[in-house]
Order: structure tokens, then sequence, then C-alpha cells
């Protein structure tokens, strides 16, 4: 099963102004990638495959300035988001009731203001800081202290005012005793709790939120008066 640590990344972080520049390479590349993606939608009306893609933008400066694997993250990182796109269009043109207006295809980031995210694959952690519990990114000196070893992939997301670096990693799940008393929790707002268990005869519990989440409201109200 995948979990993931988060660790945010503030401007007086010692990572941020190198996070910050690699998120804004990151946003050059997206928007390079989509210039062609663009242009071969309003000619043709047809989407670039992954292999053709790749093609026209890997000799680019924007694509070399990231490490290798990172640059294809976002490449494939678009692609999806057109395929998203032909998706929901197919979709709106079978029925457009579903849907506010005409979907529209992927636009640009801010020229200046915009960053795009960043993926590290388990390749681009270099191993031996990995070991001392240092999550160290391929080519850079982003160093992160973590828990985990078993990293699956990194993944760096821009916020308003602040970077989110997610180190997802793989755990197995131990296998319960069948004679083991197990129980289920899932908390919520109009069902405040839901309770089960594995035990025989035991009744499951559903806790009603809404009067809770009532007398919440109006204490709000009441205060911003």
């Amino acid at each position: 099963m995948y979990f993931v640590e988060r660790h945010v990344i503030k401007q007086n972080h010692t990572c941020w102004q190198e996070i910050d520049k690699l998120a804004f390479l990151s946003k050059n590349l997206y928007n390079y990638a989509n210039y062609f993606c663009r242009q071969k939608f309003f000619e043709t009306g047809q989407q670039y495959s992954l292999t053709g893609l790749y093609k026209l933008v890997k000799d680019g400066v924007d694509y070399r300035s990231l490490p290798t694997k990172v640059s294809k993250q976002i490449i494939r990182m678009l692609f999806k988001n057109w395929s998203s796109y032909f998706q929901a269009l197919k979709a709106w043109s079978q029925n457009q009731s579903k849907f506010l207006g005409k979907p529209k295809p992927p636009g640009y980031k801010h020229k200046t203001k915009g960053r795009n995210i960043l993926i590290y694959t388990h390749e681009s952690v270099y191993k031996p800081p990995l070991k001392k519990g240092i999550c160290h990114l391929s080519m850079s000196d982003i160093k992160i202290p973590t828990k985990q070893n078993q990293i699956v992939e990194v993944r760096i997301t821009p916020q308003t005012n602040c970077y989110v670096l997610e180190v997802v990693y793989e755990q197995k799940i131990p296998e319960l005793n069948k004679n083991e008393a197990v129980a289920g929790i899932d908390l919520g707002l109009n069902n405040l709790v839901a309770l089960t268990s594995n035990q025989t005869g035991f009744r499951p519990i559903l806790i009603n939120g809404r009067p809770l989440k009532a007398a919440n409201q109006f204490f709000n109200k009441q205060k911003a008066l």
C-alpha cells in the first residue's frame, strides 16, 4: 500500500530557493511542450502521441535544464492533461447538460508567476543518503530528512505561499489474525461517526453529525454579529 510523508517548504526553508527555481523551469518546459500540443490541436484537431511529443522537445533547452527523468514526468503529465481534455470533449458532445460549458484545451501557465509540479521517481533519489535518513534528489542540493526507505516517488507541488514536498512510499500491511479484534471508524460531517467491527454480534454504530454541525453554524453566525 502507498502512503505519503508530507513536508511543507516555506520561504525561510533552506531548500526554498532551489525548489522555486526548478518549479519555474518545470513551468517553462510545460509551456514549451504545450505550444506544440495546442498548435497540433488547432490545425488538425488531434493530439500528439507521447512518443511524438518526446521527440519534439527532447533536444530543447527547457527539456535539458532539468534531470531527464524529471522532464519526462512533466511531458507525461501534459500528455495526460490533453488526453483528459479529449475525453471531456467527447463526453460534452454526447451530453452537454452535464457541463457548465464547452471544455477548454490545456492553457499556458503564467510566464513569470507560473510554477509547475516536479516529480522525481525512485530512480532520481540518491540511495546512499537514503540509508542515513536523507532524501536527496538527483542533480540538486535538495535534502529532506525522511523515515522512509522504500520510496516510490517524490512530488513537489507549488501552493500559494509554499511548496508541498510529498515522499510517496510503499509499505506492506501486516495480515490480521483471524481471531484478532478489529474496529473500523470513519469520521465525517453529516455522519459524525460510522463504526463497525469484525466481532460476532457487534452492531454497527452510525452517529448523526447534523445537530452538531447546525450548532456550530449557529455559533459562528452569532459570533459574526
